[in-house]
């Protein structure tokens, strides 16, 4: 089932909408049979349709099929692209007798490293591109391989190494092999070279990757900062981090220069967490004001009053929304911060609305 589906928003919205009501009726939620299993890959077999993982205690195999979904460096992927020493992170269950993997999530193993520069080679045999990057000499080509794994991305679209062209701009994500040359995981295409300048963004992280951080702006807009090899500093409430310690959510401070692609080399990214969370029904919506107000699950508990930014986050049943489709009844879960005009500030909406049910609209 591929993530962003209708029968996969259902999904994730039933779930948060058993958790809500556990936690307001004092519930305990049965236990998942689904097992957790983290490592990396020691074996594939595709004529077996299984995977081996080293979880540094054992190594536990099981079954990918059709019912598997899953994902290579954040792309839907296949059985066939995973490699030895990638690392995944698989949700596998029990039936009859075998273990079977109902998700799997890997990231290509090795030490990262971006690329940037103009393509003067196109070789297919072996499938290898030569780059010649910017301000590194007159002219320094360097080598970058490809294989069928390699996401290629035009202008935002997914397209294939045979659109290639000898003098696209590129920009590469791509781990280092051990002879040394550099494997693309991901390869984005600029057919203009734009000029290179600083980009400031503060805003709400909307979403993370292995190496990419969305950040929604307050000047209500979105900018994709690449965390890699460029980065300098890197910090969440005032401590160093990995960029997987980043929360959806968080407010966000970030510099960096922007590339070929259109995206921007991160190379200083601060973050603060959200002050506060509340979990709820929106009770009124004052469309005029841009306010909601929340009537918090549990006894006894005050309505709070909450605005939404322009880089808020709001999500309903798995797909982003604006304010206009928030309705009187929807369930949510909200992170906030303070904001100096008064009310608490939205940093992220996660809403849940059940099927069939009308609810009022924003009303002043």
């Amino acid at each position: 089932m591929k993530p962003g589906t209708p029968m996969n928003r259902i999904s994730k919205s039933l779930t948060l909408l058993a958790c809500m009501l556990a936690g307001f009726f004092g519930m305990a939620l049965p236990a998942r049979a689904d097992m957790s299993v983290k490592g990396f890959i020691s074996q594939v077999s595709p004529g077996a349709n299984s995977v081996s993982v080293d979880t540094g205690k054992d190594t536990v195999t099981f079954l990918v099929g059709t019912f598997t979904w899953l994902s290579k460096d954040n792309f839907e992927s296949r059985l066939s692209n995973l490699r030895i020493g990638d690392k995944v992170r698989a949700s596998v269950f029990q039936d009859n007798g075998m273990l079977q993997a109902s998700r799997l999530e890997a990231q290509t193993h090795g030490r990262r490293k971006t690329i940037q520069g103009t393509l003067k080679e196109i070789s297919t045999s072996p499938s290898l591109l030569q780059v010649d990057q910017r301000g590194k000499g007159n002219e320094r080509l360097t080598p970058v391989a490809y294989d069928d794994a390699t996401h290629f991305i035009y202008g935002g679209s997914t397209g294939s190494a045979a659109a290639l062209k000898v003098g696209d701009n590129v920009t590469i994500l791509s781990t280092v092999q051990a002879n040394g040359t550099p494997l693309a995981t991901r390869v984005d295409v600029s057919t203009t070279v734009k000029d290179k300048q600083a980009v400031l963004v503060f805003g709400f992280l909307k979403s993370i990757s292995d190496e990419t951080l969305v950040i929604k702006s307050w000047k209500d807009g979105e900018e994709e900062f690449i965390a890699m090899d460029t980065v300098r500093l890197m910090s969440r409430n005032k401590r160093p981090v990995l960029i997987r310690d980043f929360m959806r959510g968080d407010r966000i401070l970030a510099m960096g220069n922007r590339n070929f692609a259109g995206g921007v080399d991160g190379f200083m990214i601060t973050a603060q967490s959200p002050n506060l969370r509340f979990t709820g029904t929106i009770e009124t919506i004052d469309a005029s004001n841009k306010t909601v107000r929340l009537k918090p699950f549990g006894p006894n508990t005050p309505s709070v009053t909450l605005l939404i930014l322009p880089a808020s986050i709001l999500v309903l049943n798995g797909r982003d929304v604006t304010f206009e489709d928030i309705r009187v009844g929807d369930l949510a879960t909200i992170t906030c911060i303070t904001h100096p005009e008064g009310p608490w500030g939205v940093a992220s909406m996660e809403l849940v609305r059940m099927s069939g049910y009308n609810s009022p609209s924003a009303s002043n």
